[in-house]
């Protein structure tokens, strides 16, 4: 089994290191946030002064994919836009790395593994977004690091489990760098350092420890990139869409998410909905009744401890998979609703939640294929049959997904013959921003 995983991770690499070599921009036409990203770059390497393409300094945007495209460009001593290339595949690279480490470090089982490698790796989503100039590439890299250094803190203690909070707050300023909603993960990472207090190395030292390593780098960052003095309009504290749109906005993003892994064609939109909303509640309903289950059925002999020891550590990792979900949604519907209401529900900012969820789904399926052994009676069937499902959802998403990233090798790139509508979009944008406000756009 651990042969045919080592083959798979190659494989999937491999298919998607092509993938990602085909070209693209066909007509020469690219978004406003290439356009965007790229305007930074290029004024970070001339004049080391972070710029939007008006000419102006704003924080609406994060410098941080900016200044990776002007350093890369700067080692290579070519412009940023040809170091696309490098710069997406070392950010996939790490992506594979870093789910590979969030597997092994949550002790997901084999099966699970190589059903759960390429939902991530070979998604459709995911695979396109590496062609491209956006901050994607970088900041899911980063943030499955975060998630590997948090998790693997529930595990640890004394001075090891401090610097696991230091290093994970580094990672949290390292990806509000690059996407201001990583700010979401701070929360989670804040109510864990609060709870394992007791097994802190100096807890207050700890702390302090913590502060300075989330909020050093991200003022260093912005020195690094020239910004200092702002001039951009105070922003506004105040309901710019209505709750009821937000719901409706969040609910199509999640079936997006949800037809990533189930045939809508086949099934309907209605069935996969259903079911998909039973998929986006099970980690947390299941690992909740499972916790019960264990607390009050094992725990008399040894065994059935050892299996209990396994089983916590597994409920506590899906519990801070499933909190820092959930925030991330909440944190979304936020911005939407009270700052910013161009934020999209798509699959580009739920990207990071499509990641955190299929986790979540692989250590509950492991949860209760392990919590079977403690169960008796109808338990342990339930969770049997309910492990059996899982893993053939996930199995279903990683066919899907291995198509997908097998038909893009066959089929050429496709001349566009018309503007669209992120490119129209952006450059409208462009136009507003320098003869006004193109917050509200």
């Amino acid at each position: 089994l651990m042969v045919s995983l080592v083959w798979l991770i190659v494989t999937s690499i491999g298919v998607t290191v092509i993938v990602i070599s085909l070209p693209h921009h066909v007509d020469d036409k690219m978004s406003y946030d290439e356009i965007r990203y790229l305007a930074g770059a290029e004024s970070l390497r001339e004049t080391g002064h972070y710029r939007s393409p008006s000419g102006s300094t704003s924080l609406h945007w994060p410098p941080g994919t900016s200044l990776i495209y002007a350093t890369a460009a700067r080692m290579a001593g070519s412009s940023p836009a040809s170091v696309e290339w490098t710069v997406n595949l070392v950010s996939y690279l790490a992506l594979a790395c870093s789910v590979l480490g969030l597997l092994r470090g949550v002790s997901v089982h084999p099966l699970v593994m190589v059903t759960v490698f390429p939902c991530v790796l070979l998604n459709g989503f995911i695979v396109s977004i590496y062609n491209k100039i956006w901050s994607e590439p970088p900041f899911l890299a980063v943030y499955c690091l975060l998630l590997i250094t948090t998790l693997a803190a529930l595990r640890a203690s004394g001075i090891r489990l401090a610097a696991l909070l230091i290093a994970s707050a580094f990672l949290l300023s390292a990806s509000v760098s690059i996407r201001y909603v990583a700010l979401s993960e701070g929360l989670v990472l804040a109510a864990m350092a609060a709870c394992l207090r007791r097994r802190m190395w100096n807890d207050p030292t700890t702390i302090g420890l913590m502060c300075t390593a989330a909020v050093v780098p991200l003022i260093a960052v912005w020195r690094w990139a020239g910004i200092e003095d702002v001039e951009s309009a105070p922003r506004t504290f105040a309901i710019y869409t209505h709750p009821f749109v937000v719901l409706d906005n969040m609910r199509a993003g999640c079936l997006q998410l949800i037809e990533q892994m189930l045939p809508g064609r086949i099934l309907g939109r209605r069935i996969v909905a259903a079911a998909g909303s039973l998929l986006l509640a099970a980690p947390a309903v299941v690992t909740l009744s499972l916790e019960r289950d264990l607390r009050s059925e094992c725990g008399s002999t040894t065994e059935t401890g050892q299996t209990q020891t396994t089983s916590s550590h597994l409920v506590r990792a899906n519990m801070v998979l499933v909190t820092s979900c959930v925030v991330y949604l909440v944190s979304v519907a936020g911005v939407q609703l009270f700052l910013d209401p161009t934020t999209p529900f798509d699959l580009r900012i739920l990207s990071p939640f499509y990641i955190m969820w299929v986790m979540a789904l692989a250590v509950t399926a492991t949860l209760l294929s392990s919590a079977e052994q403690s169960l008796r009676g109808r338990n342990a069937g339930a969770a049997r049959a309910c492990a059996g499902v899982l893993v053939l959802v996930l199995a279903v998403t990683a066919f899907r997904a291995t198509r997908f990233a097998l038909s893009r090798l066959r089929s050429p790139a496709v001349h566009e013959v018309s503007m669209h509508e992120d490119q129209l979009t952006g450059e409208i944008r462009i136009v507003v921003e320098r003869y006004g406000d193109g917050r509200r756009l």
